[in-house]
C-alpha cells in the first residue's frame, strides 16, 4: 500500500491518474480497495511558475481534477457529507474495464454527472438551483486549481471552461439550459 492512500479513512478520497484515453498511467498509484477514482493525469496543460503555463503528468495533475469537482459540488450543495461526496463522485465515473481491478469504481472522474448529482439531485429538493455564471466558474477555477481545464483569451479573461469529456461546458455569454439537462453544470 501507499500512504496516505491506503489508510482506511472516511476524509481520504485516493485519486489515480490516466492517460487521455481512459488507461491507467504506468506511474500512478492503483489499488483495487484503496484507490477510489481516477481522473485525466498525462500531458496536463496547467499554470507554472511566473504566469506561465506547462504540460505535466502525475498524480498532482490527476487530483485537482476531483478538488475542482468537489468545490463545483460544495459550491451548490455546501452541506454535503464527506460519504455523500465520495459516493456521488464514486457512482458517476466513466467506467472503464481496464481499471476494474485497479480502481474501487472501476472508472474516470465525470465531472459533469457528479456535479448534476450533488447539485441539481440533492438541491431540488430544496427547490432551488441556478445555472453559473462564467465568473463564478472562473473563481472556483482558480481556488480549486483546475485551470488546466480553462482556455483563457490573451487578457486572462476566462472565455470558456470545460469539465472532463466535455460533460459541462461554460461560456461567457448566456446559455439556455432545461432545468431537465444532465448535462448542465449547475452552481449557485
Amino acid at each position: 500500500g501507499s500512504y496516505p492512500a491506503s489508510y482506511a479513512l472516511d476524509n481520504i478520497i485516493s485519486v489515480a491518474a490516466v492517460d487521455n484515453a481512459g488507461a491507467l498511467s504506468y506511474f500512478s498509484n492503483y489499488g483495487g480497495s484503496s484507490v477510489d477514482i481516477a481522473a485525466p493525469g498525462e500531458d496536463v496543460y496547467s499554470t507554472w511558475l511566473k504566469d506561465g503555463y506547462y504540460v505535466a503528468s502525475g498524480t498532482s495533475m490527476a487530483t485537482p481534477h476531483v478538488t475542482g469537482t468537489i468545490a463545483l459540488m460544495l459550491a451548490k450543495y455546501p452541506k454535503l457529507t464527506t460519504a455523500e461526496i465520495e459516493s456521488d463522485l464514486t457512482s458517476t465515473v466513466v467506467v472503464e474495464d481496464s481499471l476494474a481491478s485497479s480502481i474501487a469504481s472501476s472508472g474516470v472522474l465525470n465531472a459533469g454527472s457528479a456535479v448534476h448529482l450533488a447539485a441539481v439531485q440533492r438541491s431540488q429538493a430544496k427547490g432551488t438551483y441556478a445555472l453559473a455564471s462564467a465568473a463564478s466558474v472562473a473563481s472556483l477555477a482558480s481556488i480549486a486549481s483546475i485551470a488546466s481545464t480553462a482556455s483563457l483569451a490573451s487578457t486572462g479573461v476566462l472565455s470558456g471552461v470545460s469539465i472532463q469529456t466535455n460533460a459541462a461546458v461554460f461560456s461567457s455569454t448566456p446559455i439556455t439550459v432545461a432545468d431537465s439537462d444532465p448535462r448542465a453544470l449547475l452552481i449557485a
